[in-house]
């Protein structure tokens, strides 16, 4: 308005790439932005000024609307409303055509070349301003979906009960998030933040090594994986384990270490449990008066303690994955198969007299128990 102009707008070319659209306006419009339909196809609205300028990437003048053939879709909608003469900038932002600056005069002629000249500036400080914005915008949407990354991962390692460390090697500063005071048992003000720091809550017998294997990938020897001890101030003893990842500078020396600690007591604990069943059901089946073994539902041996091995003539080993084809005659093989089936399918504890046939081959008969095994589930 402040520069003589009937009405100007600004269209931005739609996703799908076919029309340009209005997105904002000023000056005496009425209804001819609605019926305006720019199409950038190879139709009679394809090759109106607006859509020339967008392709060609140049400004396009028409300084007499009535009578220019390529403004025949609008003459009667522009005649209307005291349209005389256009010029159409194209707008680029970051290098791509985005849109158009569209400007009428109600002066047939009114656009010469200084005023072209000025206008292309505008067009460049208008895709200027666009870009920034632009650029802001996708500042502001990366700050948001940092926000969200920082918020998923806090609850990622709350959950997982992991805490993450930063060490500054050159300055021996150490960093730690909430979570990894949690697993040293201390409190903020109590922490030195210094590489020391930490060895000082390492278990006594732990701490050589676990220092070691820091220094070791330090020096580029190995990725840092490792497992140890800690000391709570109350006494307490965790089991924690650590992976890091050292960044080296351009001469190859080391400058920041990033890394958690997860706390693994009760995984720990629960191992050791494991541990110790298992070596009670051996030591209590290895010391029965009674020959034991066992199979999986394919008949093959998965187990057989040494008195069952003894009558076998074989080493434990040398029963594992064999099936009773492997040790006695076809019959007797096919005999325990029926009655190992029974118990599978039964699910109950099959007892009673068989023959068998040790490694002195002299049959005999024993009283044989086989009871299901079955899984957790």
């Amino acid at each position: 308005e402040q520069g003589g102009f009937r009405m100007a707008w600004i269209g931005f070319v739609d996703s799908t790439g076919k029309f340009v659209e209005p997105v904002a306006h000023a000056g005496v419009a009425d209804d001819y932005l609605e019926k305006l339909k720019i199409l950038l196809a190879d139709v009679p609205r394809g090759h109106g000024p607006i859509a020339v300028a967008w392709r060609d990437g140049t400004h396009v003048v028409c300084n007499d609307i009535e009578h220019d053939p390529r403004m025949i879709p609008w003459q009667e909608d522009a005649r209307r409303l005291g349209y005389r003469a256009l010029a159409v900038l194209p707008l680029t932002v970051g290098g791509e055509k985005v849109g158009t600056f569209n400007l009428y005069s109600s002066e047939s002629g009114f656009f010469d070349d200084e005023e072209v000249r000025l206008l292309d500036e505008l067009a460049m400080d208008i895709g200027f301003a666009l870009e920034v914005s632009k650029q802001d915008a996708e500042h502001k949407r990366a700050e948001a979906e940092l926000r969200l990354s920082a918020r998923r991962l806090s609850l990622a390692t709350e959950s997982a009960l992991i805490g993450i460390w930063e060490l500054d090697v050159e300055k021996n500063v150490l960093v730690w998030d909430k979570r990894m005071f949690k697993l040293y048992g201390i409190q903020p003000e109590d922490f030195g933040g210094a590489y020391e720091t930490w060895e000082k809550g390492l278990h006594p017998d732990d701490a050589v090594a676990a220092s070691a294997e820091l220094k070791e990938a330090l020096a580029g020897g190995k990725d840092f994986h490792t497992q140890f001890r800690v000391v709570w101030p109350d006494g307490q003893v965790h089991q924690l384990e650590a992976d890091a990842i050292i960044q080296f500078g351009p001469d190859g020396t080391p400058q920041c270490v990033i890394g958690v600690n997860r706390d693994t007591t009760e995984r720990t604990q629960a191992e050791q449990r494991l541990r110790d069943a298992a070596a009670l059901y051996h030591s209590l089946v290895e010391n029965l008066p009674q020959q034991v073994f066992r199979k999986d539902r394919a008949g093959r041996f998965t187990f057989g303690n040494g008195l069952f091995c003894q009558s076998l003539g074989k080493l434990p080993a040398e029963i594992l994955g064999k099936t009773d084809l492997d040790f006695f005659p076809a019959a007797l093989a096919a005999k325990y198969r029926q009655d190992d089936q029974h118990v599978f399918q039964t699910g109950q504890t099959f007892e009673g007299d068989e023959e068998h046939r040790p490694a002195t081959g002299k049959t005999i008969v024993v009283h044989v128990v086989k009871i299901p095994l079955r899984d957790a589930a």
